[in-house]
């Protein structure tokens, strides 16, 4: 299966990194949003890129920019926005969701999407295949932001503004797949930012 786009979520500020604007945001030279699209080109994607993002930030060459209005309404109402750049998408299309500042989880992508066959593929009859494929290093903690999800899943989600990522995605019947090399490592403090660079 091929992932038909990504909606990367790109807004919002680095409070523990002084402020910074976080897809802004340079370790080991490159901007953490520029490092996430080039995880994204090196395990072949070539969908469509949507990004959720301000103005104010510079976005790769061919991506779709978008923003939730009002601005700052969390990431649901960020991926509502990036939902509708994409209604020209049929509701069995495979859709990934990524934040900027966790660039290398792109890399998981492969394994994610080997996990979700295409609908009818393998299932007794009757059967409801899963909403998607979520990652997780702790079996506890599932990274439904790092995720891959059929379309129509996602459309019928209820992506309400400054609501909880797990209110929403719960709900959903996902696989879950390991994560043992930490690739869903995120950026929030200049911590954090030399463990990224270590890795890169």
């Amino acid at each position: 299966m091929e992932l038909a786009a990504v909606i990367v979520q790109a807004g919002g500020t680095g409070a523990r990194l002084g402020g910074a604007s976080k897809p802004d945001v340079v370790v080991g030279g490159r901007r953490l949003l520029d490092i996430f699209f080039t995880e994204l080109a090196g395990v072949g994607f070539s969908g469509r890129a949507v990004v959720v993002a301000p103005e104010g930030v510079a976005v790769p060459a061919g991506a779709i920019r978008t923003l939730e209005d009002p601005p700052h309404g969390g990431p649901l109402a960020g991926i509502a926005a990036g939902l509708e750049q994409l209604s020209g998408l049929p509701n069995d299309a495979v859709v990934g969701l990524g934040t900027c500042d966790a660039p290398l989880a792109p890399r998981l992508y492969p394994q994610l999407l080997a996990r979700l066959a295409p609908v009818g593929a393998g299932l007794a009859e009757g059967s409801v295949p899963p909403s998607g494929v979520v990652p997780a290093a702790d079996p506890g903690w599932l990274q439904y932001l790092h995720g891959v999800y059929r379309l129509g899943a996602l459309r019928a989600l209820p992506l309400e503004r400054d609501k909880s990522i797990r209110s929403a995605f719960a709900g959903l019947d996902v696989l879950v797949s390991s994560d043992p090399l930490n690739w869903c490592i995120d950026v929030d403090t200049p911590q954090d930012a030399a463990a990224l660079a270590a890795r890169l």
